[in-house]
């Protein structure tokens, strides 16, 4: 089996996202801190690899949301591209946009997940917000924020790039 680097980093960064802002949510109030606390190396590593495995089905599971859902509600792109072009002009629009794009919205959906994981947290078991939370729902809002203008300024890109490869294969 080859996996590409950049789809295990797309998916693992953003599952971990959600991950840490989840546990830095619940720090104090739910007792995550008490989770990480025992020392012993067996302990260690199993926590690492769960938290790997954890931050990889999440990253997975927002990336089939992008792809599954996301991507039919946008403006269509014509991803044939990717086994239709030039390797190398294919290469450069995987490295330098398509991977970037990818985990940026990726990051966007971990988001709106720890977003809904607060809610119905606080909502719904009636876990009384704190500062804490407030702050940690404003910094990811903002992170958020940044990541979705920078996924849609790309795609934007990407729109523009495969429309002018587009016309100079029509030309030729």
């Amino acid at each position: 089996m080859n996996l590409k680097q950049q789809p295990l980093i797309a998916e693992i960064l953003p599952g971990s996202f959600a991950l840490g802002l989840l546990a830095i949510a619940f720090w104090k109030s739910l007792g995550v801190n008490a989770f990480f606390n025992d020392s012993q190396t067996t302990t260690l590593i199993f926590h690492a690899g769960l938290f790997i495995l954890i931050t990889w089905i999440l990253g997975t599971f927002f990336d089939a949301i992008r792809n599954g859902i996301l991507e039919k509600l946008m403006k269509k792109m014509d991803w044939d591209f990717f086994f239709k072009g030039e390797k190398e002009k294919v290469a450069q629009f995987d490295n330098h946009y398509y991977a970037y794009y990818t985990m940026g919205i990726d990051f966007v959906i971990a988001a709106v997940f720890f977003f809904v994981v607060m809610l119905l947290v606080h909502w719904f078991w009636s876990v009384p917000c704190s500062m804490w939370d407030i702050w940690t729902v404003i910094v990811a809002f903002m992170f958020a924020l940044v990541f979705w203008i920078d996924a849609y300024t790309l795609r934007g890109d990407m729109a523009r790039l495969l429309d002018e490869w587009r016309k100079e294969e029509k030309q030729a």
